[in-house]
């Protein structure tokens, strides 16, 4: 027996998220130039290099794919069964999460050693190990809330996150000149007073009864998942590839053009946040590759219209900071294009994923990976602003056409995944060589505005893009009806 209820509205979840991560990342932005006026870039890359390594340790120890796959499982459960598995989860990561950061603190002196060259900032690294655990019980609240359509207060929380990090810098940082030391100190604290408002909202799941035969088939159906996110997490090692090949001062100046394009993150975090549990709620529906072909591409046009303004604008952005940091310009149109590929390699293999074949995400990944650190490794040297983003760039790519050819061999969606990228190269490549100041002729603010229309113009009729896409799209995802059992 089926009843007809409506379903949570893409789009209304899509502007939560982006409302309150907008909110969060503009304070960010604020703190930027006042954290770079109060830090040496040496400080700054050596908070890059601690943070990653936080964020492999996580996806490495901790992680196991186990998010995507209680929220996959979840999709076919109701009630209190739901809930047990999100119960059951959050046991099982405070477990794993207190022993990782247990062995952090413990082996904080050769792991300060291995990453920054000596042990003078090894004091910080249990400080910095607390992210973890105030983060894993935070993911597993905003995924249970998520699965149940309660996108606002995980989006409230986010959105705290960041403000609260960027507020936490500008008065350790900058008021207090704190530091390395006050970097670290406004992290831990972001975190510990947003998972508050997530502890209150879902208070519902510790009354929930945990149940251990959940923990094997959330394993099973995580490991796909795991193998993904910790090659993709190689990401992370840029920051210390940079300060290995070419010196921690650039790794801060490289860390620096990381946070200018950041923002562009909140819209493949809201995406992935309210896309995830509607795409498998109606997983069988006939017509869903469509909608998600309509909605690549939109999302595509939109972001890199945005991203080339945004990065042919680079040098003015960036001469808000210190003279130390302006060779950070060149990195961010490459940085904010990469976000877009990233996004498009996360829709690329949505057919595979439906059809449960979640394999192929592992190979799609290993792709990436091993491009990644080939081509940083080739290129840091010579380029140690610009290398590591064209790696980046160039291996989400790769692990996208791997991911979508894999994918459409399971279950065609007939996304246009080749020509997308092909525009987000284009875009990367135009508005990389604005910000670099090579093409003399358009260094003025009007050349710069006549080409971002023009990349505009012709990205639209290469994607097919035009205005009743998009309002086909916003009204289907609206009106969207579910069948729940």
């Amino acid at each position: 027996m089926t009843a007809r209820t409506s379903a949570p509205s893409l789009v209304g979840a899509v502007s939560a998220y982006g409302f309150a991560l907008g909110a969060g990342r503009l304070v960010s932005l604020i703190a930027v130039p006042l954290v770079t006026w109060a830090l040496a870039p040496k400080e700054l890359g050596a908070f890059a290099v601690l943070n990653s390594a936080m964020a492999l340790a996580f996806a490495m120890t901790i992680d196991f794919g186990l998010d995507t796959a209680s929220v996959r499982m979840a999709s076919d459960e109701r009630g209190a069964s739901r809930a047990s598995i999100f119960t059951t989860l959050l046991l099982l990561r405070l477990g794993l999460t207190v022993v990782v950061a247990s062995l952090l603190s413990l082996a904080r002196d050769p792991l300060a050693t291995l990453l920054l060259g000596d042990a003078s900032a090894a004091h910080l690294v249990p400080w910095l190990a607390l992210t973890l655990l105030f983060g894993s019980p935070a993911r597993v609240i905003s995924n249970w809330l998520r699965v149940e359509g309660r996108h606002r207060p995980v989006a409230f929380a986010m959105g705290l996150v960041g403000a609260l990090e960027g507020g936490l810098f500008i008065v350790l940082v900058y008021g207090l000149r704190w530091g390395l030391t006050g970097l670290i100190a406004g992290r831990v604290a972001a975190q510990a007073l947003a998972l508050i408002p997530l502890l209150v909202t879902g208070r519902a799941i510790f009354r929930a009864r945990p149940r251990l035969s959940w923990i094997a088939p959330m394993l099973r159906m995580g490991l796909p998942f795991a193998v993904l996110y910790l090659l993709y997490s190689l990401r992370e090692v840029d920051r210390f590839l940079v300060a290995e090949l070419a010196s921690l001062s650039d790794a801060g100046v490289y860390d620096l053009a990381v946070r200018v394009a950041a923002p562009l993150a909140i819209v493949n975090m809201a995406l992935t946040m309210a896309l995830e549990p509607w795409i498998y709620a109606r997983h069988t529906h006939p017509d869903v590759g469509a909608d998600i072909d309509r909605f690549l591409r939109a999302y595509v046009w939109v972001g890199a219209c945005g991203c080339f303004v945004v990065g042919a604008l680079a040098p003015e952005l960036v001469a808000l900071v210190g003279p130390e940091y302006r060779a950070a310009a060149v990195a961010v149109p490459a940085m904010l294009f990469l976000e877009l590929v990233e996004g498009v390699r996360r829709v690329a293999g949505l057919g595979g994923e439906l059809a449960n074949r979640t394999s192929l995400w592992a190979s799609a990944a290993l792709l990436n990976a091993i491009v990644v650190v080939g081509v940083s490794v080739a290129l840091i040297p010579s380029l140690p602003q610009l290398g590591a983003p064209i790696a980046l760039v160039a291996g989400a790519t790769g692990g996208a056409l791997v991911a979508n050819a894999l994918a459409e061999r399971i279950r065609p969606l007939g996304l246009r995944v080749g020509r997308s990228l092909t525009a987000l190269w284009v875009g990367a490549a135009g508005s990389t060589l604005l910000a670099t100041g090579e093409l003399h002729w358009a260094t003025t603010m009007i050349a710069r505005v006549v080409l971002a229309l023009s990349f505009a113009g012709v990205t639209a009729l290469a994607l097919g893009v035009r205005s009743s896409t998009i309002l086909s799209l916003l009204r289907g995802l609206r009106g969207r009806r579910e069948e729940e059992p």
